[in-house]
């Protein structure tokens, strides 16, 4: 994810760090004035949907933070340090450092930046790297289905659950609160949520995806973001994004690129056919919008959104899986209308399509089913849990 107005650069990304762990980093360059404040926001506000153990805040290319970015940082550092999370705020200039004053006692001050060698340091990334926020809503059922299921001392004791089991098995916050939510619960007093207990069989093959090193795993984040750049360059376009569908039938946005907050926002969960991607997950086929200003698919408000970040033209294809089971979407979009999409395009996008399908959901009944049983476990030996299971 990248924004390059006139005063301010930013950038997010997950680091990978072998010797530290993930951390999701916020970079920022420039002047980061009153009217950068919602960007910055947002920034953050996506950093903390990456639910890493820590979150960089880079301010080495910043020469100027108003009052209102000031206020958004000491109230994000404290907001984390509540969770217990660590904001990890470096590089800061002098000028910059007196500007913000006693700001955020919740975070960690340094000078150099724990960024890997070779890292971008100017504001500009390697590629776009969005991760868009996923719904608090969602998260907040999952929460209140914890604290009613097993008799927890309140939602911040869910929340550890849910966010100890999303680290332990490297899944994203939104798919697995999605999972508790929809899926059956366990048995009353059952000691396991499924029976049997998941089998961890091996993957299937996603060429589309880096090969990992040995010894380590192909995380759902890396596979994601892979299946969209992978569909991006297949057809041709800046601008495509993933939605993996949750047990009940909703698109839960996981991968953008090149988006707006606003779209982002707007997207990152699709309950309705008002769209091209729920148009596609209810028919089970692809759906090409040529002129997205009169296409009857969608709503006033989706179109406005669509055409306010340029989009003339779409397409969105489903992802089945060997099941049958429409696991999520893969769309991609473009500037002009009426693009023409060949049929070696269109062959080459099922084939990702389906092995992308595949992937995930062998992931969901293995990896986030694990995750689950995790939740399950750790929830019966929390103190003031209730020994019984409701249904």
């Amino acid at each position: 994810m990248t924004y390059r107005p006139e005063t301010m650069q930013a950038r997010l990304e997950v680091l990978r760090r072998p010797d530290a762990g993930p951390a999701a980093l916020v970079g920022l360059v420039g002047e980061v004035g009153d009217g950068d404040s919602a960007v910055l926001d947002s920034y953050l506000g996506a950093a903390a949907g990456a639910y890493t153990a820590e979150i960089v805040v880079d301010l080495a290319g910043v020469t100027y933070l108003s009052e209102p970015a000031v206020r958004i940082l000491d109230r994000f550092a404290r907001l984390r340090a509540a969770e217990g999370r660590r904001v990890h705020m470096t590089g800061a200039s002098p000028r910059v450092t007196a500007l913000l004053g006693p700001v955020a006692a919740g975070a960690t001050w340094s000078g150099p930046s724990p960024v890997p060698a070779g890292a971008p340091k100017n504001g500009a990334a390697s590629g776009p790297r969005p991760y868009p926020p996923c719904d608090v809503s969602l998260i907040r059922r999952a929460q209140r289905t914890l604290v009613a299921r097993y008799g927890l001392d309140g939602p911040l004791s869910a929340l550890e659950l849910l966010r100890s089991a999303a680290r332990r098995y490297t899944v994203t916050l939104g798919p697995l609160a999605a999972a508790v939510v929809g899926t059956p619960p366990p048995a009353p007093g059952a000691a396991h949520w499924f029976a049997p207990a998941p089998t961890r069989v091996p993957a299937p093959a996603l060429p589309c995806a880096p090969s990992p090193g040995p010894g380590e795993t192909l995380t759902r984040a890396e596979a994601v973001a892979a299946i969209r750049d992978a569909a991006c360059a297949l057809m041709d376009s800046e601008l495509g994004n993933v939605q993996v569908a949750t047990p009940g039938g909703v698109l839960l946005l996981e991968e953008a690129r090149g988006f707006s907050a606003q779209f982002t926002d707007h997207f990152r969960l699709v309950r309705d056919d008002t769209s091209a991607c729920g148009r596609a997950l209810l028919d089970g086929m692809r759906v090409i919008v040529p002129e997205v200003a009169t296409h009857p698919v969608y709503d006033e408000d989706a179109r406005r959104v669509m055409l306010t970040d340029g989009v003339r033209s779409v397409q969105s294809t489903p992802l089945t899986a060997p099941s049958g089971r429409r696991v999520g979407m893969v769309s991609t979009h473009y500037p002009q209308p009426r693009r023409v999409h060949t049929t070696a395009e269109l062959g080459a996008l099922d084939r990702l399509a389906a092995e992308a399908a595949a992937w995930l959901e062998w992931h969901h009944e293995t990896v986030v089913r694990a995750a689950l049983e995790d939740v399950h476990r750790q929830a019966l030996l929390r103190p003031g849990a209730d020994e019984q299971v409701p249904a």
